[in-house]
């Protein structure tokens, strides 16, 4: 048997980069629709622009504004642009929970039931807005460096540095979104610092099984004293050692116990039942949902 501990992953580490880009390119991918209907309608808004000769011409032109805000392609496009984001924002609560299950069920073998959106948006938020102001120093600093008086070496360091700060971002998104999956994925199965064991050649990926009622190992028999040297002429009492208590049997096939269904995989009856995953194992990891 072997141990795995289900704990949240480290922030700065590369278990936490992954499961990162896993969540957010499921959620790219699931969201897309609500996207490409949030784009439509920003090319219409643009077109709607062009139309009224409001581009090419001096900005301040009113007359050339009103037209293009007035029109009904500028209205339909501001339309789509809110149901893309409305649709998007929608999908993505029941995704979030959605992607966080898969995660946990591939990486511990282990599920919940609970929602978890709003426990992983509040702790990625928090990230955001520290790296935010982290990053208004670093403007600052650019900003000094790319001004119309700055010499030709402090503008190309300037444009440097802001294409770093943007690649920062970006990882720093993909390790929040990891941390954050892992620790609330972690803390709904209860498993914060717990060790799980595996037990080799019923798990052959590696997984951890869900832990739930074994069967008690029978305690070891007590070890019999040693007697002392008798006294000349005294009997000395000898001690039958104990029986060892007998395991308790498994269930008979065919009781199976209340509530219970036998997996097809290890005939035992340690199921359960799941809104997700229907009737899974909690030994060897079988799922109604796979086979």
């Amino acid at each position: 048997m072997s141990t795995q501990v289900i704990a949240p992953l480290g922030f700065f580490t590369y278990d936490a980069f992954r499961a990162g880009w896993y969540f957010l390119w499921r959620m790219c991918l699931y969201t897309l629709p609500a996207f490409v209907v949030a784009m439509i309608g920003v090319v219409l808004m643009v077109m709607a622009f062009f139309c009224a000769g409001f581009y090419g011409q001096d900005t301040k032109d009113q007359a050339a504004l009103m037209e293009a805000v007035t029109g009904t392609q500028f209205w339909i496009g501001i339309a789509l642009i809110f149901l893309g984001s409305l649709g998007g924002f929608i999908a993505s609560i029941p995704l979030t929970t959605r992607i966080a299950r898969t995660w946990a069920l591939r990486t511990w073998n282990r599920t919940f039931e609970s929602p978890v959106w709003w426990s992983i948006t509040w702790r990625v938020f928090l990230v955001s807005l520290l790296v935010a102001v982290i990053g208004q120093g670093v403007n600052v600093v650019i900003k000094a460096l790319t001004s119309p008086t700055a010499s030709e070496g402090s503008t190309l360091l300037g444009g440097f540095l802001s294409l770093v700060v943007a690649l920062l971002n970006l990882v720093v998104t993909l390790l929040s979104y990891g941390w954050a999956m892992s620790r609330v994925a972690a803390s709904r199965i209860g498993g914060l610092g717990v060790a799980t064991a595996v037990v080799a050649g019923l798990n052959p990926l590696g997984y951890a099984p869900t832990m739930g009622p074994q069967y008690t190992a029978p305690r070891p028999a007590p070890v019999t004293p040693v007697a002392r040297a008798p006294m000349q002429g005294t009997a000395v009492p000898v001690m039958a050692p104990r029986a060892p208590t007998p395991p308790p049997p498994p269930p008979a096939s065919g009781s199976a116990p209340a509530g219970r269904r036998q997996c097809p995989k290890c005939n035992l009856y340690e199921t359960e039942k799941g809104t997700v995953l229907g009737w899974y194992c909690k030994v060897c990891g079988w799922s109604e949902s796979r086979a």
